[in-house]
């Protein structure tokens, strides 16, 4: 059996509607991701995503709330 990559997860989790976004500011966001074995508060600021899940490297939740959001403060809309 293969094992689901993590932006597999993510996608399954995001069309699975379990990826909410409660805010998102130039620069810091919150999106409530309910992953398998829980749920996490994802949080970008500083230039950074993080959740805090046990997993060491980047996990789904993360990547599912990239997916949505991208890169807050990050994104130049022309009048």
């Amino acid at each position: 059996m293969t094992r689901e990559t993590v932006d597999a997860k993510a996608i399954r989790l995001l069309t699975a509607g379990r990826v909410q976004v409660r805010w998102v500011t130039p620069g810091h966001a919150l999106v409530v991701v309910e992953g398998d074995s829980g749920t996490w508060r994802v949080i970008y600021r500083q230039g950074r995503w993080r959740c805090p899940c046990p997993a060491w490297v980047r996990c789904s939740h993360l990547a599912a709330a990239e997916l949505v959001v991208g890169r807050p403060g990050n994104v130049k809309v022309s009048a």
